[in-house]
């Protein structure tokens, strides 16, 4: 420590043994205390012996404790990490994304890997779920589709007869997103459910379409009639669960690729001139947040919580990817080898990690426009014992990890996780700091 600081911390330190001291200046000395680690001027280990030094000598009286109705939020919250793991498609359990979840909560679910040889997108289906103990707050990701659609009614008969014969992708209306929750989701996910309201998401409908644009300006280039685009939107749900009534925002992305070619009615009336739309569209990136009846708005600081955390695994897209390549050159899909694309895609993933990137951003805005105010984005800490660093929460004064892969946030100064839980809590660094 350097002498000057020592002179200066002894004198913020030096009342402490008192019992007539104010919890207030308490908070002073331990804002100071860490003001100084942060600087420099303690090391970790000084900063936190002196830190459980003061709190030890420092008198607990009841009515000083932060609760959350004096502070409309919690003294403090106890989070753990969730790997979402795919033990199906690469010969090894491998992760696909991790997040989290409050510690307390169930999770159960993975990816699976079904036969579909006429529509390979819908080979790969993730489902999986958090859920609170009360048995209905929780948040739920659900698997993508992707199916087939063209204006020209003789193509829609072609659609028909391909997906018969399972050489392509089932037939449905081209939709955007709200619709595709409506007519698609909410009646196979949740029967008997009501549908309470429906929307846009404009400013994750822009993000997403400014996504599009290099793929867009190379079609263009090249003379293609064709184009990708899509749109975000949610709806609100009614519903019961377990006989008790509960309410569930579900959000989702429709990606339509479109291209053109001829109008086959047309051609037989002598135009050959016509042109019609045939698209292929995926709903993605679905999402469902529940939470009792009268509750769920009041939830959504920690659902945004939650969804901002998510990590996906940059190795994972880049062997998805290459197995859908894969699959695309080969009369026979199941030649493809998938452990080999595993390890090719842990050799090479800088493009995989730019796809992630853009991804995150994407989502980071979605979550934005869905929970506005609540959300208060992501902080990077690095855990002392491993240096990994983790994204939590922002807004919070202090984080700490136990090295279980749990870890506790907290705005108050008074706070020590060691001294409340009467565990091994250490005090993360913020800003990845190593």
């Amino acid at each position: 420590m350097k002498p000057a600081a020592a002179i200066t911390l002894a004198l913020l330190l030096a009342t402490s043994a008192g019992h007539g001291v104010a919890w207030a200046a308490d908070a002073t000395r331990l804002e100071a205390l860490e003001s100084a680690w942060r600087s420099g001027v303690l090391t970790k280990d000084e900063y936190e012996a002196k830190r459980r030094a003061l709190l030890a000598a420092t008198p607990k009286p009841a009515a000083a404790k932060p609760s959350a109705a004096a502070t409309g939020k919690p003294a403090y919250q106890r989070m753990r990490v969730v790997r979402v793991m795919d033990a199906e498609g690469w010969g090894e359990p491998v992760e696909v994304f991790r997040f989290l979840v409050p510690s307390d909560w169930k999770s159960e679910g993975g990816v699976r890997w079904i036969s579909n040889p006429g529509c390979p997108s819908n080979i790969i289906q993730l489902r999986f779920r958090a859920t609170a103990p009360d048995g209905i707050t929780g948040v739920e990701f659900l698997p993508s589709y992707t199916w087939a659609a063209a204006e020209d009614p003789q193509m829609q008969q072609i659609l028909q007869q391909n997906a018969q014969a399972q050489t392509g992708c089932q037939p449905g209306p081209a939709v955007g997103a709200v619709d595709f929750l409506r007519g698609m989701v909410v009646p196979q996910i949740r029967p008997g459910a009501r549908i309470v309201a429906a929307e846009p998401m404009q400013s994750a409908t822009q993000t997403l379409r400014r996504s599009f644009a290099p793929i867009n300006q190379q079609y263009a280039a090249a003379g293609i009639e064709a184009q990708r685009t899509g749109d975000v939107g949610r709806v609100r749900l009614a519903l019961d669960v377990g006989g008790r009534p509960a309410e569930e925002w579900i959000t989702a992305s429709v990606v339509a690729n479109i291209s053109v070619g001829l109008n086959s009615a047309a051609m037989l009336q002598g135009d050959y001139n016509a042109k019609s739309r045939n698209f292929q569209l995926t709903g993605q990136d679905i999402q469902a947040m529940r939470a009792p009846k009268g509750e769920l708005d009041a939830r959504a600081p920690l659902f945004a919580q939650i969804l901002a955390s998510v990590q996906i695994n940059p190795q994972y897209v880049g062997a998805v990817s290459r197995f859908y390549q894969a699959i695309g050159q080969v009369q026979n899909r199941e030649n493809a080898n998938r452990s080999r694309m595993w390890r090719e895609a842990q050799q090479s993933i800088e493009q995989s990690r730019q796809e992630v990137a853009a991804y995150q951003r994407q989502s980071q805005d979605r979550i934005r426009e869905q929970f506005g105010q609540a959300l208060r984005g992501v902080e990077t800490y690095t855990d002392p014992r491993t240096n990994e660093r983790v994204e939590l929460s922002a807004g919070w004064k202090n984080a700490w990890t136990n090295g279980k892969g749990e870890y506790v946030v907290s705005d108050s100064p008074l706070f020590d996780p060691a001294v409340a839980l009467q565990e091994d809590w250490r005090a993360m660094r913020r800003g990845g700091e190593r």
